[in-house]
């Protein structure tokens, strides 16, 4: 049977899944996990990739993409290529790790897509209807479970820098500052009660998660007949972003950070300034890693991967960092007219 086409362009939104081989272990231990979280989040910055969400299973894992540069296929091969050089270099093995051909599904922007995240987010508790475990213990275990976006967005720690939450939390109704607090709520509702006509939404998909509306736009864009754009703006999918201006935003981290503009770009500068204007820059300047890195004097992409890796692992540690760093990123996502 010939491979469905994939449908790619500007500001699609793509439920992405992949497997091991055989459905064998693709992560063995959590030096894996954090190894694949941390090449998720160079590949995100270097191609432009906003991610929403994701869930990392033993044997698979999810992710909710945005592709403001319509390059899924060049963000899935420098990830996986990249993970898969590693897992077999530790285990000393040799062959294809994944599974075949990623799948991607495109989402519609709005309430498929919150559903979505909760299925996405429930995968490490309800991988069965009615879960094999009474809800209450579930409840426990997924407020535990630290490979997947859940806990950051529910406020149970602090968010991964990387995962763009802006947009789903502005999808859940009330006021802005207990958002966190209502998002677990409806995440974990999903283990008391099952949304059936959305679980058969997801199960018989063949065009897109959407509307009938939304999925005749896919089957028109991938049959070419206006071009992959045509009605596409009208059916849930998300407008490509116009980047910010890098001096506006140096100013609002600086601004944030109460330091000189100026020092952000000194060599001998270690505040964790530095490494926020690093995040902000690619993540709403629209800059690439290497780009981002000379211009705060950097030099190389992987120094900028580095000193974002530091600034994830002292969020972790410090509340007050993971605020500032949050407020920065709404701040930010305010001033994008397409966001």
């Amino acid at each position: 049977m010939a491979r469905k086409p994939r449908i790619h362009f500007e500001g699609a939104i793509y439920h992405v899944t992949q497997r091991g081989v055989n459905r064998a272990p693709i992560f063995m231990d959590d030096a894996d996990h954090r190894r694949f979280v941390d090449q998720l989040e160079e590949t995100v910055a270097a191609l432009g990739v906003r991610l929403y969400l994701f869930c990392l299973m033993s044997n698979h894992f999810h992710l909710v993409v945005e592709t403001p540069q319509a390059n899924l296929g060049a963000f899935m091969q420098r990830l996986q290529t990249a993970y898969t050089l590693y897992f077999n270099a530790r285990h000393q093995r040799t062959g294809h790790l994944m599974q075949g051909r990623y799948g991607a599904v495109p989402v519609q922007g709005d309430r498929y897509l919150l559903n979505l995240s909760r299925y996405v987010h429930l995968n490490p508790v309800a991988t069965s209807h009615p879960p094999a475990v009474p809800p209450k213990d579930c409840v426990g275990q997924l407020r535990k479970f630290a490979w997947s976006s859940f806990r950051g967005y529910a406020g149970l720690a602090p968010s991964y820098p990387f995962v763009d939450e802006g947009p789903m939390l502005a999808l859940i109704p009330g006021e802005a500052e207990r958002r966190r607090a209502e998002y677990r709520r409806f995440v974990e509702a999903g283990l008391k009660q099952v949304d059936s006509a959305w679980q058969a939404a997801y199960r018989n998909t063949r065009w897109g998660l959407g509307d009938e509306r939304f999925q005749a736009q896919v089957r028109q864009a991938l049959g070419g007949q206006n071009g992959p754009g045509a009605g596409a703006k009208e059916s849930g999918f998300r407008h490509a972003d116009t980047p910010i201006d890098s001096a506006k935003i140096l100013r609002q981290v600086a601004d944030e950070f109460g330091v000189p503009a100026g020092d952000l770009k000194r060599r001998s500068y270690r505040n964790r300034a530095r490494g926020a204007a690093l995040l902000m820059l690619i993540r709403n300047g629209g800059l690439t890693q290497r780009e981002a890195a000379g211009r705060l004097g950097l030099g190389t992409g992987s120094a900028a991967s580095q000193q974002m890796a530091a600034l994830r692992a002292a969020m972790a540690l410090d509340p007050e960092l993971a605020g500032r760093i949050e407020r920065l990123a709404a701040a930010l996502r305010a001033d994008r007219p397409n966001s």
